[in-house]
């Protein structure tokens, strides 16, 4: 028979449960709210685009990766809004910008106009509502906050994905122009709905403070000591930004490519372009699932093994894309990908918070997303010469491999805050 005493302290688990699920779900919505800004989202819209245009493939990617470079710097302004700001009127400034931009790209008679319309298809969306849904999860939870971010990956990147899906059924009966304009007053309306949502929502109180990796103050007789300890913690946390920085970008330009280029990357394999392009659902579903289970590994393990976890992941995508012949091995292929970049985006927010600290989460972040955008913006680029150069697409991701290896090899030996343990 329960105590009387439980009960109290079960309603205020329920209640907390409650309150985490809700704070969740919303962060899951404003990254969701990111997916026409992302390359998943944009890729459907590739081939009527360059079709209406009267522009080449090779032409369009030169313009994404001029807007999305244009776009990385300007991100920097965000994260600091974030700090500074109500996180409420962010995201509703967010949407508006991401709606304009959308409507700027409908209307595009041509390439250039289209490029300011990418520019802000990469900066609010890919840019501004991942970084908002990412800090306000994380400064919202502080109570297993790898599981809640494992989550939120999951849901909203299951949820990025409904962008391909319903735009590719769209564009057939609307066309890419009206396409993007219903988008765009999507998003307008669940911005405002959802920051609402965040200013009404109450956040969990944290028992720490969040920069605990900081040096404590030191007795005047210690001044020596505590300057070279100050050193040797900004030099950990320099490092413990570089390799989630590096696990991150390496993450963003390949799985941008392969994402960018996935139709032609499946055709050269033998593959039908509507096979192809449904090849994104399993990538969405693996996601999912490995998401939530990284986002509880990581609350209970060394976060020095985590980047490895997640570049092995990729390095075995690429190795994929050589055994693709059928429906079968490309869906294995799709889940492998899905996987890999939904254990990095499961795992480096908890790494951040771990490692930096959340004082100043809008600045890493804004640091780190810039780091990112770049990297997404180079990728396809680089693997079309890569491609160019190798011969195939199967060629360029095997000769990619380099990448992830290498970044493996920098988080097992880099200097690293000491983590307490679990």
């Amino acid at each position: 028979m329960t105590n009387a005493v439980d009960l109290p302290s079960t309603a205020a688990n329920q209640t907390a449960k409650r309150q985490r699920f809700r704070l969740v779900a919303i962060g899951a919505g404003l990254y969701a709210l990111s997916g026409p800004g992302q390359t998943a989202g944009f890729s459907v819209f590739v081939d009527p685009v360059t079709e209406t245009l009267d522009i080449s493939r090779g032409q369009l990617t030169a313009g994404y990766l001029v807007a999305t470079l244009l776009a990385a710097p300007s991100g920097i302004l965000l994260g600091r809004q974030l700090d500074h700001r109500n996180i409420a009127t962010v995201i509703r400034t967010v949407g508006g910008g991401l709606a304009v931009a959308l409507g700027i790209a409908a209307a595009s008679p041509a390439l250039w106009m289209l490029i300011i319309g990418i520019f802000g298809l990469r900066l609010f969306g890919q840019t501004g509502f991942t970084l908002t849904s990412s800090v306000h999860v994380a400064r919202s939870i502080t109570h297993r906050r790898g599981a809640a971010l494992g989550a939120l990956a999951a849901a909203g990147g299951a949820a990025i994905t409904l962008t391909p899906l319903i735009a590719s059924r769209l564009i057939p009966h609307l066309g890419w122009r009206y396409t993007w304009l219903l988008l765009a007053a999507v998003v307008l309306a669940a911005a405002h709905a959802l920051a609402h949502a965040v200013a009404t929502t109450p956040t969990e109180t944290d028992p720490t403070p969040a920069s605990d990796t900081r040096p404590e103050p030191v007795p005047t007789g210690e001044a020596l000591s505590s300057t070279v300890t100050d050193r040797g913690s900004a030099r950990r946390r320099r490092a413990a930004f570089v390799v989630v920085a590096s696990g991150y970008a390496t993450t963003a330009a390949i799985g941008t490519a392969l994402g960018f280029h996935q139709i032609a990357i499946l055709e050269e394999r033998d593959l039908t372009a509507s096979a192809a392009a449904a090849n994104f659902l399993p990538q969405s579903l693996a996601a999912a699932t490995v998401a939530l289970t990284i986002g509880r590994v990581v609350d209970r393990v060394n976060g020095r093994v985590m980047i490895p976890i997640c570049m092995t992941l990729l390095t075995a995508a690429l190795l994929a894309v050589r055994l693709i012949d059928s429906t079968p091995t490309a869906i294995l292929y799709g889940i492998i990908l899905g996987s890999a970049g939904a254990s990095m985006g499961a795992s480096e927010g908890t790494l951040l918070a771990r490692w930096l600290g959340t004082d100043s989460l809008g600045k890493i972040r804004e640091r780190l997303m810039a780091t990112i955008v770049t990297a997404s913006a180079v990728g396809p680029l680089a693997f079309t010469a890569l491609a160019n150069t190798t011969g195939s697409y199967t060629n360029a991701a095997t000769a990619t491999i380099a990448l992830p290896i290498t970044v493996s090899l920098l988080a097992a030996f880099a200097p690293l805050p000491t983590e307490a343990a679990t």
